[in-house]
């Protein structure tokens, strides 16, 4: 018996107005450690917790039709829906093309013009994982940095109700270790390390050991992004620690740290990080400690692909 795959929400046949979706999946009896979820092109990979169960997972739809199809084992469930046509928004880049644009590095400028706009904020989804941007007056422009996985890319930008898509291929090669930092307060700096097995730290001063800082971003929300490529990678313990260096007439901001192992693989895993600080200071090092750091995971590879996460997160 391969068991049942139902996609519960969003409705087969909807007609929706965001771009920024959860699809909800029921699934019973099924013989798999993890279901795959494709939106057109992109594919999500979400480990299962047992043989039934619920699936609550966030995507990001382009305008016009998208083809939901969700494969656990031998089940399959498949809808399709429409996102709505927007307006008062264009994105400038990546740029247009025929197909979709090809970026050839991880960390990439998504920027456009927005107009007759009534909120202070602004969301970017990249397949599902977003991140904030300040909006000035009712209209202007956003210059951000997103950070993209292997392969498709779905790309969209919301203020208010107005929304604008972009589908772009990522041909630079899939990471084993991908770790994404974002947070939620503008004019702030919180930063990124990854403290790699051999003991030296990938940070802002030091943005290349074996895997690399692909982006460090100083004025707010974010993104910072470590990632590790290559077939052949250290084995051992990356911690992960994030640090509270400045932040100009704000205090608090809370953090949301992302880690994917085996990215687009069958193998691949996700674990999603939360966490609260209320002080910042230059105390930069990266054996630094005190009220403006946080420890984030341990990340451990082991040989024949084993990976463990301390603690074990969401």
């Amino acid at each position: 018996m391969s068991g049942t795959v139902e996609i519960v929400s969003p409705a087969d046949g909807a007609r929706l107005t965001s771009p920024l979706v959860i699809v909800v999946i029921r699934y019973s009896k099924v013989r798999a450690q993890s279901a795959t979820i494709k939106i057109n092109e992109v594919l999500h990979v979400v480990e299962l917790n047992g043989t039934s169960g619920e699936i609550r997972e966030n995507v990001t739809l382009l305008t016009g039709r998208n083809a939901i199809e969700v494969t656990m084992g031998k089940a399959i469930a498949r809808s399709t829906v429409t996102l709505a046509k927007s307006k008062h928004i264009s994105i400038g880049k990546p740029k247009a093309a025929s197909g979709s644009p090809q970026v050839t590095t991880r960390a990439t400028e998504f920027a456009g013009s927005y107009r007759n706009v009534s909120c202070p904020a602004g969301v970017i989804s990249v397949n599902g994982f977003m991140q904030q941007f300040a909006v000035a007056g009712k209209s202007g422009k956003f210059n951000e940095m997103v950070v993209l996985r292997h392969g498709a890319n779905h790309l969209a930008v919301q203020i208010g109700e107005y929304y604008a898509t972009r589908l772009v291929q990522g041909t630079f090669d899939p990471a084993r270790l991908l770790v994404t930092l974002v947070w939620d307060t503008d004019h702030t700096d919180i930063d990124l390390y990854t403290t790699e097995p051999s003991g030296e730290t990938v940070w802002f001063s030091s943005k290349t050991q074996r895997g690399n800082l692909d982006v460090d971003r100083t004025q707010g929300f974010g993104p910072e992004n470590y990632s590790l490529t290559g077939s052949r990678v250290p084995l051992g313990r990356y911690v992960v620690r994030v640090h509270y260096y400045a932040a100009r007439e704000v205090g608090r901001s809370e953090w949301t740290v992302r880690v994917i192992t085996d990215e687009g693989s069958p193998k691949q895993k996700r674990r999603t990080y939360y966490g609260i600080l209320d002080r910042s200071a230059g105390n930069s090092g990266p054996g630094g400690v005190g009220l403006d750091w946080d420890d984030v995971c341990v990340v451990t590879l082991g040989k024949r692909g084993a990976v463990e996460f301390e603690p074990t997160g969401y």
